[in-house]
């Protein structure tokens, strides 16, 4: 003990402010073990569906506004010691479970899509040397809507070939099936996982098993080369055709059997088409003259808006986003990508030059983010509400 100059007597030992009490051991113990175990579940089950670290932010953030408000209404040393070690706590589980989730997302893609049982033997150079696959030039591409970070492309060589964006150097399968020269048209189905369209220059349609290249599961002859083909993501094996005459048309895809909607756009070859996940039966056409179309897709007679979209050349993508109502992109042949509101076409709401001076081939929305294909390889993505500046380019 010691006294002060007053002759009171004094504690020297060190401030207890800092100490934490049992109960409120108990109580960090507690609110950790809870919020950690709760962050980790939902990271686990987002980053496993190809997702990112939201939840992480989300619950870092939420844990970091309590602990402020606790310490400007409680003993501040103490509430900022247990609110360190609450955000420690949770912060740790949730990355925890964003790697256990991410390892289980990669092993489900390669599991669906295994590298080391390719359809066909990869090219080889004069060398004898394995080429690569990576650096071809993509005639056609689609994005996987099951997979964002997958899209499948046909060379100038004439190879249908699947790839994981960032891992474009060798594809995660290849298969060089008898028609695939003459395909003008390509997409990926939603609904049926595995199941993959082409139309054809002479008019046909084929229906593929995306593991099995070597022949069609069904196909069937046709009038007019088919220019674009888009899959709704809505309804179950129907499959919408644009021809190079104009011709719209809606098929069965489990039957490859026409349904009674035809219509013509009167402004020559489709050249993308894309339908509406928010809002049913919406279709978005473009044509070759730059003309861009919104139908409703059981009743072709006529468009319900229509307008020509000038300045970048012909259109050759289009994608609507699932997450913003009525708006939707476009992709031009001089590497240019718009973002434009479907109720108003002619109204341009954001725009990108791009990065590179190559055609748009597929485009594609996925958590906030928009994904392009070029037809040099490459990919670029962009902040979908932003556009302007490409965000990430992964070149071939």
């Amino acid at each position: 003990m010691m006294s002060d100059p007053n002759g009171k007597a004094v504690n020297a030992q060190p401030s207890s402010r800092w100490r934490l009490t049992a109960a409120e051991i108990a109580t960090l113990t507690t609110l950790s073990v809870v919020v950690g175990a709760v962050a980790a579940v939902f990271q686990f089950i987002q980053s496993s569906t190809g997702g990112g670290l939201a939840t992480l932010f989300i619950s870092t953030g939420i844990v970091a506004l309590v602990v402020v408000i606790a310490i400007l209404t409680r003993r501040r040393r103490r509430a900022t010691l247990g609110g360190v070690i609450v955000l420690l706590v949770v912060i740790s589980a949730a990355f925890g479970g964003y790697l256990f989730g991410s390892t289980k997302y990669q092993r489900k893609l390669d599991a669906a899509r295994p590298p080391s049982v390719p359809l066909s033997s990869p090219s080889r150079s004069a060398s004898g040397s394995p080429a690569i696959l990576g650096s071809s030039v993509h005639r056609l591409a689609t994005l996987d809507p099951n997979h964002p970070k997958i899209f499948d492309a046909i060379s100038i060589s004439g190879t249908l070939a699947e790839w994981q964006i960032g891992r474009s150097r060798v594809p995660l399968r290849s298969g060089n099936p008898g028609e695939v020269s003459t395909v003008r048209a390509l997409a990926i189905d939603k609904m049926t996982l595995n199941t993959l369209a082409t139309g054809l220059g002479d008019g046909g349609l084929q229906i593929w098993d995306a593991t099995d290249l070597s022949k069609p599961v069904r196909e069937v002859s046709g009038q007019g080369a088919v220019t674009a083909v888009a899959f709704d993501p809505t309804a179950k094996n129907t499959l919408v055709v644009g021809r190079e005459n104009g011709a719209l048309e809606v098929w069965d895809s489990a039957k490859l059997r026409l349904s009674s909607a035809v219509g013509v756009t009167g402004h020559g070859a489709l050249t993308a088409l894309a339908l509406d996940a928010t809002t049913p039966n919406t279709l978005v056409s473009a044509s070759i003259d730059g003309t861009v179309q919104i139908w409703d897709r059981t009743k072709l007679d006529k468009p319900l808006l229509a307008t020509r979209i000038k300045g970048h050349g012909q259109i050759t993508a289009l994608a609507l986003d699932p997450q913003v109502k009525n708006s939707f992109a476009i992709g031009f042949v001089d590497g240019a990508v718009q973002i434009r509101d479907r109720v108003k076409p002619e109204l341009l709401k954001q725009s990108s030059s791009g990065g590179h001076a190559s055609s748009v081939l597929a485009l594609s929305f996925d958590d906030k983010l928009l994904t392009a294909v070029l037809a040099d390889g490459s990919v670029e993505v962009w902040e979908a509400a932003i556009l302007g500046p490409v965000t990430q380019t992964f070149d071939p």
